[in-house]
């Protein structure tokens, strides 16, 4: 797509990106190498902060080369993790310029580049777009081949998206554990030891949850403390070819109920409110009333406690 067609988005940059900034430059051999070092953070922490908001992703900066100082000093690299996807480089583009050149650390590893326009004020930078790297094999990108950002924001959603029917066949990834594994290994006191979050709470039977596929442990925040969580979803077949679903939610690490409020919701693929619970007081568990789903069909299970919340997208 050419880049004319594109919608720019422009992200404001706080004192804490170039606090981060300055702090990587300073350690720098050359003032030239100081400069690099310094816009490729800006670009990481521009494109952290639209993944954030466009994706509700937690991302950590940490876990990018582009934070690692032995690397900052060595390499031209500006890349960012996300979790379960990949990495992306976050390439900086200076004013003036119609082609970008890939740094050589970053051909080989990445799922694709998203392209950071600066200009003279570094308060603000714009995105200008995205190109995967199935399509991006040179060493170099024309600016009026970029796919608009939306692209990077359906891969994250595709490659994060569970399959259903994978499930039925018992493939878990990203988390996911069969059912059977959560009961039996909560069981045994030394791996529970180490893995506090599988425990449902004490005073709840295991059996109770059997009738379920897998299961995901969670944790969210609240102001005043962080909730380890057992999400639950149970899977059939139906005779005429769609899917039962159910989801449960626990409290998780032994906890004897869940927080007050928090909510529960089942939403269509846009994001469009299907079905909610949510309670005042704490419960044992809250669930979904089932629901049945012809083949292909999207849709989003999402867990709200206060201003945090965690999001799964499934395909029939």
């Amino acid at each position: 797509m050419n880049s004319n067609t594109l919608s720019n988005l422009t992200i404001d940059l706080d004192r804490t990106a170039h606090e981060y900034a300055a702090k990587f430059a300073a350690g720098q051999t050359s003032i030239a190498k100081g400069r690099k070092v310094y816009l490729n953070t800006l670009a990481v922490c521009a494109v952290r902060q639209y993944l954030s908001c466009g994706c509700q992703l937690d991302l950590d900066l940490t876990q990018g080369d582009s934070w690692q100082v032995e690397w900052q000093s060595i390499m031209d690299v500006a890349d960012l993790v996300i979790p379960d996807v990949g990495k992306i480089e976050c390439l900086v583009v200076l004013p003036n310029t119609t082609q970008v050149m890939l740094p050589l650390a970053s051909i080989d590893d990445r799922i694709g580049d998203i392209f950071v326009q600066f200009n003279e004020d570094l308060n603000s930078v714009e995105l200008l777009g995205f190109v995967p790297r199935t399509i991006s094999t040179t060493i170099s990108v024309d600016l009026s081949q970029l796919q608009p950002l939306d692209d990077l924001l359906d891969l994250i959603y595709r490659t994060q998206i569970h399959n259903l029917r994978e499930m039925l066949a018992g493939i878990f990834d990203r988390g996911w554990e069969p059912i059977a594994n959560l009961i039996d290994g909560a069981r045994q006191p030394e791996f529970a030891l180490r893995n506090a979050l599988l425990n449902i709470a004490a005073n709840y039977s295991y059996d109770s949850i059997r009738g379920f596929t897998a299961g995901k442990t969670i944790e969210l925040r609240s102001k005043l403390a962080s909730f380890p969580l057992l999400l639950l979803i149970g899977l059939s077949d139906e005779s005429d070819g769609r899917v039962k679903v159910k989801i449960r939610l626990h409290s998780g690490g032994g906890v004897p109920v869940l927080p007050a409020n928090i909510k529960l919701t089942l939403q269509a693929k846009n994001g469009h409110l299907l079905s909610e619970v949510q309670y005042p007081r704490s419960m044992n568990f809250i669930q979904l009333q089932s629901f049945r789903l012809q083949p292909g069909t999207e849709f989003k299970i999402q867990i709200c406690l206060g201003d945090d919340r965690f999001t799964e997208s499934f395909i029939a």
